[in-house]
């Protein structure tokens, strides 16, 4: 792969928490968090990290994909998550202001912020929430 590895956000602590606590302590205080969504308007400015990181996740997606097509194995299921990431990762970095022509106004920032909860969060948070639910499955037996 193009990036380097990065531990599992999911089940890499978990070995840790069971160490220092019991399996029922960590349930109940993953289940019980609460997370407030704020959406706000960005600078005009994008930081230039931020694209980079961008850049790279397209590179590693289409890593994947040339991966996939060189095997020839890739499923319908794989091809349409990676083509909906890529797109993703396209259309966030076309809406920058790195590509942007102008200052963007207040309702394009709401217009974008909409955006971002349609296109990302509501796959994005129902991805995690079955791969944590797996993993507490797996490690904490509930």
């Amino acid at each position: 792969h193009a990036l380097s590895h990065k531990s599992d956000s999911c089940g890499g602590l978990f070995p840790e928490l069971i160490n220092a606590y019991d399996a029922d302590t960590i349930y109940e205080n993953i289940v019980s968090q609460q997370v407030e969504l704020v959406l706000t308007a960005h600078p005009t400015e994008v930081n230039r990290r931020t694209i980079l990181e961008k850049h790279r996740r397209v590179q590693q997606i289409l890593t994947v994909a040339d991966g996939y097509r060189a095997a020839g194995r890739a499923t319908p299921y794989e091809q349409d998550e990676l083509n909906a990431a890529l797109e993703r990762e396209i259309s966030s970095i076309w809406q920058s202001d790195e590509v942007a022509r102008e200052k963007p106004t207040p309702q394009d920032e709401a217009e974008r912020g909409t955006l971002v909860v349609e296109t990302v969060l509501w796959t994005a948070v129902p991805q995690f929430l079955r791969k944590l639910n797996a993993t507490m499955e797996a490690h904490l037996s509930k």
